[in-house]
């Protein structure tokens, strides 16, 4: 199973329903056969972490990481994605995508496949 740490932002300007974007990408994994367990607080098996900005400022960019600092790490900067602006409805599938193609082992495979379908 993989673990992704969630961070969220403080929330003081969110320009998207974080908590919203956060259940739809529960979903798109289920629907992918990605079993993934969401964890909010440090542990020692973190595979992905997951940073929440609720808009461009970034402010979750600011803060260092920890323990985090070596794994691979999405952020979500309100509506954009590494820059990339796209509706709030978009966000959780291409998020999806992102932590399939990141995910370890056999994984790899279904990522590959699922990129090919979505296009």
């Amino acid at each position: 199973m993989l673990n992704i740490r969630v961070r969220y932002c403080g929330g003081c300007n969110p320009e998207i329903d974080r908590v919203a974007i956060v259940e739809r990408l529960k979903e798109e994994l289920e629907k992918n056969n990605l079993p993934a367990r969401f964890v909010y607080e440090e542990e020692e098996k973190i595979d992905i972490v997951l940073l929440v900005n609720g808009c461009r400022h970034a402010c979750l960019e600011e803060q260092g990481l920890s323990v985090e600092n070596r794994l691979p790490v999405i952020s979500m900067e309100g509506e954009a994605l590494g820059g990339a602006h796209m509706p709030q409805q978009a966000i959780p599938a291409i998020l999806a995508r992102k932590i399939i193609d990141l995910s370890p082992g056999e994984k790899r495979g279904r990522a590959r496949h699922f990129d090919r379908r979505s296009r």
